[in-house]
């Protein structure tokens, strides 16, 4: 105990109120029973989840007792768990008073990481320690993130070259759930990590759909494992019917291979039979379209009478009437759909 360096917490104030404890309680119930925090702690300096939050002050001494205490952690490492720490206690104790700009330089480049008073203990710690930029940066980015703080500052702090994330799958589930596709993607673009989890390459995959699908069915080609690519494909068709406009013409306009061709109509048609009736007339829609696209007119004739014989109403694209449309290709067709209907009937 004798080695362990003063406390930076101030003895008089608690970072870790009740409202506190309930905010973090509330943050690892949204990310699904875990905090990055929560798997660092245990995973890396050997300590048990159940220390985050301390309840107290006494709590808090001794969490930071059993960092400075862990065999497993090298100066750098518990520099960087008591930096997290006092990142809660700057939140609960914001001042603007003598604030200033910490900074950190990758390159030739410098980033605001943020404004603490230049006497607070987060300010005092960091001249004190000297901890590097790259550690001040990854654990606020992952403070940031268990605190679903997320925007631009957080982006700017993920895609630093020198920030390496100890678990891109979590970041990747909290970008892609709490933040915007844009941020998951962009997030995966800068960091590059390889994706081998079929919940990732999902999720991954789920955002790049709702971006743009012409670099959604890129990655079905180039980037998906083999045994993923027909379900990312059909993910796609759903996702595409589902947002309409602009996403349904450009999954109908897509170069097609013809195992793709065979997906296409697959997934479409299981909308179609199982989906809400939204859903389900979005799915007919696309479908009619792409027979019309490819030339099966007799499709397009076939299907259109059998949903007026069952009296639906297909309320999909604005002013569409399929069955108008049907009667005018089963006209256009003439006698070879006469013909086809006849020996269709016999």
């Amino acid at each position: 105990m004798s080695d362990i360096p003063p406390s930076p917490f101030p003895a008089s104030k608690n970072p870790y109120p009740k409202t506190r404890i309930t905010e973090i309680t509330s943050n690892r119930r949204r990310l699904h029973e875990s905090l990055i925090i929560d798997n660092l702690l245990q995973n890396i300096a050997g300590l048990p989840p159940s220390t985050y939050p301390p309840k107290s002050t006494s709590s808090l001494a001794s969490l930071y007792n059993a960092i400075h205490e862990s065999t497993r952690l090298d100066t750098v490492k518990k520099h960087s768990f008591i930096y997290y720490l006092l990142l809660d206690y700057d939140h609960v104790f914001p001042s603007d008073e003598g604030r200033s700009t910490t900074s950190t330089s990758a390159g030739h480049h410098r980033m605001s990481i943020s404004a603490v008073p230049t006497s607070s203990p987060l300010s005092t710690f960091q001249s004190q320690t000297l901890l590097p930029d790259s550690f001040i940066m990854l654990m606020t980015a992952l403070w940031k993130l268990d605190n679903l703080q997320l925007g631009p500052d957080l982006m700017r702090l993920l895609c630093n070259p020198s920030v390496t994330i100890p678990d891109p799958s979590k970041a990747l589930q909290i970008l892609a759930e709490y933040g915007t596709p844009q941020d998951a993607i962009g997030f995966i673009a800068a960091t590059q990590p390889v994706l081998t989890e079929k919940e990732d390459i999902e999720i991954y995959f789920a955002c790049l759909c709702r971006v743009d699908v012409p670099t959604a069915f890129g990655y079905t080609r180039t980037d998906a494992p083999d045994h993923l690519r027909e379900g990312l494909f059909k993910q796609l068709v759903k996702s595409a019917v589902e947002a309409g406009g602009e996403a349904a013409i450009r999954i109908v306009d897509l170069p097609l291979g013809e195992e793709e061709k065979v997906w296409f109509e697959e997934a479409l048609k299981a909308v179609v039979e199982k989906g809400e009736k939204k859903m389900q007339d979005k799915a007919r829609d696309a479908l009619l379209i792409w027979w019309l696209h490819t030339g099966r007119y007799e499709d397009v004739v076939e299907t259109t009478e059998r949903v007026e014989a069952r009296g639906e109403v297909v309320d999909g694209l604005p002013g569409v009437d399929w069955g108008v449309i049907g009667n005018g290709v089963r006209k256009g067709l003439g006698p070879r759909m006469e013909k086809k209907l006849g020996q269709a009937a016999s």
